[in-house]
């Protein structure tokens, strides 16, 4: 044996290593100790670097599922409160509405030739002019000394004149009162269109931000579903709740559209016209104190005067009635030519005075017109009855829909808004630390913006009846540099 040999057969053992007798597992019998004992080291260091990723990973989608409810809240932007008087917008487009108005234009037209009559009717009537010509007289002196003319004034019973004119002023003012009411009913009109067009441009911007909160919100889930904190349902939801809200918004606006078509509408402007809406919410309330409406007469009141009126027209149409049945004098005055009577000598003209009496001998005309006047007066009473019930009827229901309305202000306002805002904050977290369904966190936003939605709806219509109560204790203006 050489050297050689000899270093071979003490480097490499006569017998291989073997394990005890217990046994050997399929890996144990492939892979030899020294080798096992790497490989078993290499995974540990493996596992290691996974558990710190996953922990990276972990912690980092836990600090932005934390941090995410600092910018999705329930909050969303409400307006403040503002008086009527500081709204001076719609101080502007009322002028607008009133100068332009058709309807109002023709009461005044109305009037203007209504208030002409008195005119018409302070007058005589007109002289009657007569011409006379002898055909046959008993010596011819010419074309001159044959012929006659005159004139003939009638005058009707004194009074008759006055009491005309009386009956064509009463009817003027009667029509000068529904020009008053004309304007009160345009301003209503306009006033209540107004606080609709605010209310469906709240509703706008209500759920204009919801849909940009459930934006938010479908991002954040997003993110949880690649973390494994959220399911495929929960991203399907949100996106049902963006289709309902963009329908909810298409909806909304068309009705806004139509709501600025029917100002414009009143301001006698294209439908399109863009309308500039007040920043603040308009808040107007009523004072009920001292309001009774058993005890309210409305004696200032366009209606209750056109009624009214009414009935002086039909009391004054009754005096003129009686005078018609008293008779008319005329007082003439004729001048004649030298033949046109006989016997008148020296070439002396002849002129003749002459008294006329009209008697209306039928009197059944007559108690006919005074019976007319009579029953007109007592309609008109009835009437003026009839307005007064329905202004009380009005104040009585107006003030009923005050009160509902008011008690919903401060329902949302006070009580249901506030509670709905925090709940939705409160679930938003619950909901980022998994202790809730997404379900809760909609439901509690849409409950929340509903109820913001509600607050705008009752304050419209507490302005609107607001608006209506001031229309019914309106006063009628005077008449002004009028010579009725």
């Amino acid at each position: 044996m050489n050297n050689q040999q000899a270093l071979e057969t003490m480097e490499k053992p006569k017998y291989p290593m073997m394990l005890p007798e217990r046994g050997l597992t399929p890996f144990e019998r492939t892979v030899p100790f020294a080798d096992a004992y790497k490989l078993v080291s290499a995974i540990g260091v493996g596992l290691m670097i996974l558990l710190f990723a996953a922990a990276a990973v972990t912690a980092q989608g836990t600090q932005a599922l934390m941090q995410e409810p600092v910018t999705i809240t329930s909050s969303y932007t409400m307006p403040e409160f503002v008086s009527m008087s500081s709204d001076s917008l719609l101080d502007v487009y009322m002028k607008q509405a009133l100068e332009a108005s058709p309807a109002l234009k023709a009461s005044f037209e109305d009037w203007m030739a209504a208030r002409t009559v008195g005119d018409q009717t302070d007058r005589l009537p007109d002289p009657e002019v007569m011409f006379g010509y002898y055909l046959n007289p008993a010596a011819y002196e010419g074309v001159f000394s044959q012929a006659s003319l005159g004139v003939m004034q009638m005058f009707p019973w004194p009074g008759s004149r006055a009491e005309a004119r009386q009956y064509a002023n009463t009817l003027a003012q009667m029509r000068w009162e529904a020009l008053e009411n004309e304007r009160i009913n345009i301003q209503q009109q306009v006033m209540t269109s107004w606080f609709e067009l605010i209310a469906l441009s709240r509703q706008d911007g209500y759920l204009s931000e919801h849909l940009e909160w459930v934006r938010r919100l479908q991002s954040l889930t997003r993110t949880r579903f690649e973390n494994g904190y959220a399911s495929r349902a929960d991203i399907l939801r949100l996106e049902i709740e963006r289709m309902e809200i963009e329908a909810d918004i298409r909806n909304a606006a068309s009705a806004l559209e139509g709501a600025k078509a029917r100002f414009n509408a009143l301001l006698q402007r294209p439908a399109g016209a863009e309308i500039q809406l007040p920043e603040g919410r308009v808040d107007i309330q009523f004072d009920f104190t001292g309001v009774q409406a058993d005890s309210l007469q409305w004696q200032d009141h366009p209606q209750v005067r056109q009624a009214e009126l009414q009935r002086v027209a039909a009391g004054v149409a009754e005096r003129q009635a009686h005078l018609a049945g008293y008779p008319m004098i005329g007082v003439g005055l004729e001048v004649m030519g030298s033949n046109y009577l006989m016997g008148m000598g020296n070439n002396r003209i002849p002129v003749v005075a002459s008294v006329r009496m009209q008697i209306p001998v039928w009197r059944k005309p007559v108690r006919a017109r005074v019976e007319q006047a009579r029953a007109e007066s007592r309609s008109a009473e009835y009437r003026r009855e009839v307005v007064l019930q329905d202004l009380r009827t009005d104040l009585a229901a107006l003030e009923a829909r005050y009160r509902d309305a008011d008690e919903r202000v401060h329902l949302y306002q006070i009580r249901l808004l506030p509670r709905s805002r925090e709940l939705t904050d409160l679930v938003l977290l619950d909901y980022s630390g998994g202790r809730t369904q997404l379900d809760d966190v909609i439901s509690s936003r849409r409950l929340s913006v509903n109820y913001a939605i509600s607050l705008e709806n009752a304050l419209r219509d507490r302005n609107i009846a607001v608006a209506e109560l001031l229309t019914l204790f309106e006063s009628s203006t005077d008449l002004e540099n009028n010579d009725l």
